[in-house]
């Protein structure tokens, strides 16, 4: 009849738990922050920037490093 589904067959419920277990055998040689952008995004269906803004805070502006930093004796040598 149309509309009406039918139960997985044996085989397909098979192939199914086959799939899952080797999904499975795969996700635990994750590390465990690969293991937590997979859950996040995938179990509580999170955008990337859902998930960045949750797991990471924004950095602080770099600070430019004494030796980049331009010497104020230097302007007064190009003076002379």
């Amino acid at each position: 009849m149309p509309g009406e589904q039918r139960s997985p067959t044996a085989e397909q419920l098979l192939e199914t738990l086959e799939v899952q277990r080797g999904l499975i055998e795969l996700v635990v040689t994750l590390s465990e922050e690969q293991r937590t952008l997979l859950y996040l995004r995938y179990y509580e269906d999170l955008t990337p920037t859902a998930i960045a803004r949750r797991l990471w805070k924004p950095r602080p502006p770099p600070r430019t490093s004494p030796r980049l930093r331009p010497d104020p004796r230097a302007s007064r040598l190009r003076r002379r």
